[in-house]
Parts: structure tokens; sequence; C-alpha cells
């Protein structure tokens, strides 16, 4: 069978790397490609879909993506490595930079004059780890669901331009395989310290839930602690709101 242009494209990407990107895997469908690197995914295997059946963001919710519109891959990794959630944010910030300011929205999205475009998801099965990226290229408003067209945006409908993914995929891969290599040769306190800042949290009234106050820190693990009026909470997940503008 002949391979699609997508596959063609996706598997002669030429990157700089050292730790990721040894084999690239692309396919046209795949239910997940998180679910396809933990099951049979190699380490510096990066598996990349041009459409996802069973996409899936945090919390258990699913992310769109469609055929043609966005870049979702998986970069295998071995154990769990403290810090990778941290790293791809700021790679995927870096990798766009010169053409998109994109803003780290705790704990684990980027945004694009306010509209989220990107979504990491890492997860971790018998001494393999999956880092899944799912970044919106070039939807238009009309191609999300009714529910997601206020808060989901993409690189082109909200930057403007044309985006080509394979080189994209590569900018991504260079900048995300710098960051890892610091983080597993003692960097992670630099990795986590500039996330941190880039969330923009700190002195800021924020509300999570139930819980409302003022964020005094980001610990190791990314958590927030939130100085409430019954003490310091200490927030892991969920969706926060700030309460004293953007």
């Amino acid at each position: 069978m002949n391979e699609s242009p997508f596959c063609i494209e996706m598997r002669k990407l030429s990157s700089d790397t050292r730790r990721l990107g040894r084999r690239v895997i692309p396919f046209d469908e795949i239910d997940s490609t998180n679910t396809y690197a933990l099951a049979q995914g190699q380490i510096g295997d990066v598996i990349v879909a041009d459409r996802q059946t069973l996409g899936r963001g945090r919390l258990g919710r699913s992310w769109f993506s469609e055929p043609g519109l966005g870049l979702w891959f998986t970069a295998v990794l071995d154990d769990p490595t403290e810090g990778l959630t941290f790293a791809a944010a700021l790679a995927v910030r870096e990798a766009v930079a010169a053409r998109c300011a994109l803003k780290i929205k705790w704990p684990n999205d980027l945004l694009c004059d306010g509209k989220k475009v990107c979504g990491i998801l890492v997860e971790s099965r018998g001494g393999t780890t999956a880092l899944g990226v799912g970044l919106n290229v070039h939807h238009r408003r009309e191609d999300f669901p009714e529910e997601l067209q206020e808060k989901a945006g993409s690189l082109s409908s909200v930057a403007g331009g044309e985006w080509d993914r394979a080189a994209l995929l590569r900018d991504v891969l260079n900048a995300l395989d710098q960051k890892v290599i610091l983080l597993t040769s003692g960097g992670f306190d630099t990795i986590r310290a500039t996330w941190a800042e880039a969330c923009d949290l700190i002195g800021r009234r924020i509300r999570n839930g139930s819980n409302e106050g003022v964020a005094t820190e980001i610990d190791d693990h990314g958590a927030i602690l939130l100085d409430t009026p019954a003490g310091t909470k200490r927030i892991i997940s969920g969706e926060i709101e700030f309460l004293d503008g953007e």
C-alpha cells in the first residue's frame, strides 16, 4: 500500500535531537498516540498521527484531533522523568516564539491570545513514559465543536500565516530534546523555575473549585500553594480562575 503524503512527510523528518526522534512512526489514523506509545513504543520513538479517534487530554477529557488540522504526537521515554510536563510546555512555547507568543496556563495548557492551542499529557506504565502533545495548527473557528469555539484556537486562526506541520514537529522536538537532556543532567530546578515564572501565578488571586485565595508558591511537583482564609491549600489539579483580571 502506498503511503499517504502525510506519512511520507513525517517519515522524512530530519532533526538534530540526541534523545528523541530516533524513529518517527507516522499514522494517518490511530486511536491515541499515547496508547500506542505505552503498548508498543521504544525509547526515543516519536509517534505522530494525522488523526486520532480517541485522543485524550488531562482529567480524562477527549481531545478534538481531526485530520489535516493539528499536530498530534507522543515522544517515548524511559522511567518517569520529573518535570516532563514543565519541559514540554516550555519547548512548545520556544518552538513557535518567533511567530507566536504563547502563554503557559497552569498546569499544562498553552494559550495564544487567550485561546487554548496546545495541551500536554504525560502517562507512565511499566517503565515507559509517554509524553503526548496536541497542538492545534490549522483549525478555523468552525472546525471546533460548538462548545469549544469560544475557548479553543489554533496557530493559524489566532497568529495567522501558513504553518508546516513537519517543520513544526522538528522545531518542537529539537527544543524538547534539549529540555529533556537538561532535566536528566540535574537541571530540574532551572526547568521548574522557568515554567513556574511563565505560569504567572505568584501573587495572583485565584479560584479553584471552592478554594479561593492568593497563590504564594508553585512547589517542585507543580502544585499551587494557595493562601486562603482557611489556611494554606495545596492545589494539584483542576481549572483555575483569575479573580484579579488577566
